[in-house]
């Protein structure tokens, strides 16, 4: 599974990647089995409350597993019977029954949590991309080339430069564009571009720099934090 090949490439506790692998398999019983049974039988109910179906029955053998008593059951049994006498007591003071679910609401939040989710793991590959660069007897050009590469490989943009701190102003060191990365070009010198100078507060770049803050222009010919340089063709 990817998502299991990504958990285990970030170094993330194992049990995450076991969860993610066999909690839909009932008959798993090696490491970390609990956890799996707990987070399928969630997924279980969660599923029945989307859907109002009410008709089954947890299995019962992974129920005595997890230590689920039959007081239990009944407990949670009585939630339906409870939301139906509350949703007829709605109806009659508000004359409309209430939905517990609406289905164009649940579709836009997870196409949400899918952008979310897409975001997390480009950041994560960049991160564990960039951690694992051999820095050892490399020039400052090879470490700025080998994390252009990483950051183009793993983000959805179009070109990425990288600023280096030189007195009191941001040096343009090194710039790769998605069109040079993919044909090749990256093998060539990185040469800093020496009129793509910024003073601290000056222009986005400048912004970034003396906020720390993430700084983003959806428009930079009407964005006035923007600034125009003569031989500048992308945005800082």
């Amino acid at each position: 599974m990817v998502g299991v090949a990504l958990l285990r490439r970030w170094h993330l506790p194992d049990l995450f990647a076991c969860t993610t692998e066999h909690y839909a398999n009932p008959d798993y019983q090696e490491s970390g089995w609990l956890a799996c049974r707990i987070i399928a039988m969630a997924h279980d109910w969660a599923d029945r409350v989307i859907r109002q179906d009410w008709t089954n029955t947890f299995d019962p053998q992974e129920r005595s597993l997890l230590g689920i008593m039959p007081d239990d059951i009944e407990t949670v049994g009585a939630c339906p019977d409870q939301f139906d006498s509350f949703s007829d007591l709605a109806k009659t003071i508000s004359g409309g029954k209430p939905v517990l679910c609406e289905p164009d609401a649940i579709a836009d939040a997870a196409v949400e949590l899918k952008d979310r989710l897409i975001d997390t793991i480009e950041s994560l590959s960049s991160l564990s991309a960039l951690t694992e660069l051999d820095i050892q007897e490399r020039t400052e050009e090879g470490v700025l080339r080998g994390a252009l590469k990483v950051l183009m490989a793993n983000q959805d943009m179009q070109r990425c430069s990288i600023f280096l701190v030189q007195g009191d102003e941001l040096l343009n060191a090194a710039g790769l564009s998605w069109s040079e990365h993919h044909a090749g070009s990256a093998q060539k010198p990185l040469v800093p571009v020496n009129t793509q100078r910024f003073k601290f507060g000056e222009g986005l770049i400048g912004l970034a720099a003396s906020t720390g803050q993430l700084q983003h222009c959806r428009d930079c010919s009407v964005d006035p934090r923007f600034k125009h340089t003569p031989s500048a063709t992308s945005a800082h």
